[in-house]
């Protein structure tokens, strides 16, 4: 896990495009077909194979492991319960069928036992394994304690501490990057549309940090990959 220092000089060494992530992206991967999120699971696939190929570098906070490992098992399990969900469906509506004397010329689906929760899982985890992990920082650790209690975005009604040493992380490496001369993209993805964005656009106060350290911000997945591949 090297410091935010020696990260920026490795990939300013690398000369490729940075992804900068934020947890609830990974865990979009697995909620997919419950919230029907255009383009997510293809571009968590295109993202993977731009990272086995380097052809790109994804970038974890240091708060990013510990979020994902509370919030994986709770994803999952939303999935889960949704393909249950869809399964009594069909068991109710071939049931009808039945009664009512139509022949079907399908079976019983069986969506819970397919394996797709395992899989997507899969997909993320290996997404945040083959990022490069940031080591904390005290020094950022206390920015994104002021910056809370400024209630400065990410932060709102005075909380959100760990979403500011997310933000406060990433600004540090792309402020390195920045000096050392870096010019491939740079780009931080996020849903986290409520602490980001003002309306459509990411919010102001947010924008002017990401404009002075070249960081763009995306809040999907498949807009992040479309930024990484411009030249």
């Amino acid at each position: 896990m090297p410091t935010i220092t020696e990260a920026a000089g490795q990939l300013a060494a690398d000369g490729l495009p940075v992804l900068c992530i934020d947890t609830c992206v990974l865990l979009d991967v697995i909620r997919t077909p419950v919230r029907r999120i255009p383009g997510c699971i293809q571009c968590a696939i295109e993202l993977a194979e731009m990272q086995a190929q380097s052809r790109c570098r994804i970038v974890a906070s240091s708060m990013i492991q510990n979020e994902w490992e509370t919030h994986e098992q709770a994803v999952m399990t939303e999935l889960d319960r949704h393909l249950e969900a869809r399964d009594r469906d069909a068991l109710a509506f071939h049931e009808a069928c039945e009664v009512v004397g139509i022949s079907l010329s399908f079976g019983k689906p069986s969506y819970q036992a397919a394996g797709l929760v395992a899989k997507l899982r899969d997909l993320a985890a290996e997404l945040l394994k083959n990022s490069i992990h940031l080591f904390p920082s005290n020094e950022l650790k206390v920015r994104a304690f002021d910056r809370s209690l400024a209630r400065k975005r990410p932060a709102r009604k005075g909380g959100g501490v760990q979403d500011c040493t997310i933000i406060e992380e990433y600004l540090e490496f792309c402020r390195l990057l920045q000096a050392g001369g870096f010019a491939k993209k740079r780009a931080f993805c996020s849903s986290n549309t409520e602490d980001y964005q003002d309306g459509h656009k990411l919010h102001e106060s947010l924008a002017s940090e990401f404009a002075s350290v070249g960081l763009v911000f995306t809040n999907a997945l498949h807009w992040a990959v479309n930024e990484l591949k411009k030249p």
